[in-house]
Order: structure tokens, then C-alpha cells, then sequence
């Protein structure tokens, strides 16, 4: 006689909640990756427009002016600003961004698991 086989018992509603949120994890990590791939690949199609012939010295004056009002600390802000404006720089925020999230989701979700009472 065969044995008769019984469905699987449920999981735990801690174990499917930690399940959901490694889930919710990759989810965050992957939309990261190509938001940040997407980012970059249309910024560096964008026209430069920094090489234009009657903007010559104008960075220059621009950065001296910046200075000038605001000390060195300002200066410097003004180039932190002006970084982020490159395709690069920001899919690197998204990227890590992503990644820390997928970090936290994947920490909260064995915080929630560790709590699970072990099988006997």
C-alpha cells in the first residue's frame, strides 16, 4: 500500500513575509541596474554642449565669481553641483543607491527570519 501524501505544510507567516522581502530585494537591485544602465547610455548620447566655441572662458569667470562671493567653500559646492550633472556620476548614485536599499531589504528580511522559532 502506498502512503498517502499530505500537502506540504504552509510556511510561517514570518518565513513568507522574509521570503517577500528578498524578493522585493532582488526587484530593487535589478530596477537599479538598468535604471543606472539606461541613465548612462541616454547621457552619453546627449549633445555636449561644453566644447561650444562662444563659451570660452566663460567657466573661468563663472568659477572666480562663485569664489569671490561665496569663499572656496562655495567654489567647491559649485563643482560637487556641476559633477552630478554628468550621466556617469549619476548612475553611480543610482547604482549604489539600489544597492543599498537591497542591502537593507536583504538585513530586515533575516532580522525577520532569525525570529522564527526553530523546527523540531
Amino acid at each position: 500500500m502506498e502512503p498517502v501524501r499530505t500537502a506540504p505544510e504552509p510556511l510561517p507567516a514570518a518565513r513568507r513575509r522574509a521570503r517577500q522581502i528578498r524578493i522585493a530585494a532582488v526587484i530593487v537591485l535589478l530596477l537599479g541596474i538598468v535604471s543606472a544602465a539606461a541613465v548612462y547610455w541616454r547621457g552619453r548620447n546627449a549633445v555636449d554642449l561644453s566644447n561650444d566655441p562662444s563659451m570660452i572662458g566663460y567657466d573661468k569667470s563663472a568659477a572666480r565669481q562663485m569664489q569671490m562671493y561665496y569663499g572656496q567653500q562655495g567654489l567647491v559646492l559649485q563643482q560637487l553641483f556641476d559633477s552630478v550633472k554628468n550621466p556617469g556620476t549619476q548612475s553611480l548614485i543610482i547604482g549604489l543607491s539600489a544597492g543599498l536599499l537591497a542591502v537593507a531589504c536583504f538585513y530586515v528580511a533575516r532580522l525577520v527570519e532569525r525570529d522564527i522559532p526553530p523546527e523540531d
